[in-house]
């Protein structure tokens, strides 16, 4: 049972990632986590219509904001087609986690 949860969640992580490979956003190229966070803080504000890199970026945490800021704002100018959204909010959906990511960082 427990491998076939670890199995699924990984699953859905390649997803979101592909998702987002879709879109040219390149943030798992960045941050050592889309689970993390932060990662999950800007997949959360994406889905909501969220665009500009700059403001995507203060939702991460702030080390990260320090080191990487740069990269962070190249990996995250991107295209915003409204299928690539959908397939990326599903796998979320399917995981469960994004539903209150803590961005009080």
């Amino acid at each position: 049972m427990r491998t076939d949860h670890i199995s699924s969640a990984a699953s859905n992580v390649q997803h979101m990632q592909k998702g987002l490979e879709r879109m040219n956003i390149k943030l798992h190229n960045v941050i050592s986590s889309l689970m993390g966070s932060s990662g999950l803080a800007i997949i959360h504000a994406i889905l909501d219509g969220e665009r500009e890199p700059a403001k995507l970026l203060e939702l991460c945490h702030s080390t990260i904001r320090h080191k990487k800021a740069k990269e962070i704002i190249e990996a995250l100018r991107g295209t915003w087609e409204p299928e690539h959204l959908f397939a990326l909010r599903q796998a979320p959906a399917e995981l469960g986690t994004l539903s209150a990511p803590d961005r009080r960082m």
